[in-house]
């Protein structure tokens, strides 16, 4: 419960940081984030266990194809190498949210 909480405080503080319409003026993209929020935040996304509930997080942060969000995770269930997952979070055309996740280990430079 701690880890949701964090998320949804850190999801919560990038808000202050995206305008309030999309370039295309589709409407209130704060509202979108807010229910892609609670999307992560539930046990369940598209009927399956929520993975991302067994995760880290580390930065989130918005990137310059707003309103995609990136999201460093931390992978804590691969101890030998461990792994880094970033997830690529987008809006398709038709409002709802993809997420595009990349797996790879750790430089132990």
């Amino acid at each position: 419960m701690h880890f949701v909480n964090c998320l949804i405080i850190v999801l919560l503080l990038s808000l202050s940081q995206l305008s309030l319409e999309s370039p295309n003026n589709e409407g209130d993209n704060r509202a979108r984030l807010l229910r892609f929020v609670s999307l992560i935040a539930g046990s369940y996304y598209d009927g399956k266990e929520n993975p991302l509930l067994r995760k880290t997080v580390l930065p989130v942060q918005a990137n310059a194809f707003y309103p995609s969000l990136t999201i460093y995770l931390e992978d804590n269930e691969k101890p030998e190498p461990p792994f880094r997952q970033l997830l690529v979070l987008r809006e398709r055309p038709d409002g709802y949210i993809a997420i595009t996740p990349y797996f790879f280990p750790y430089d132990n430079k």
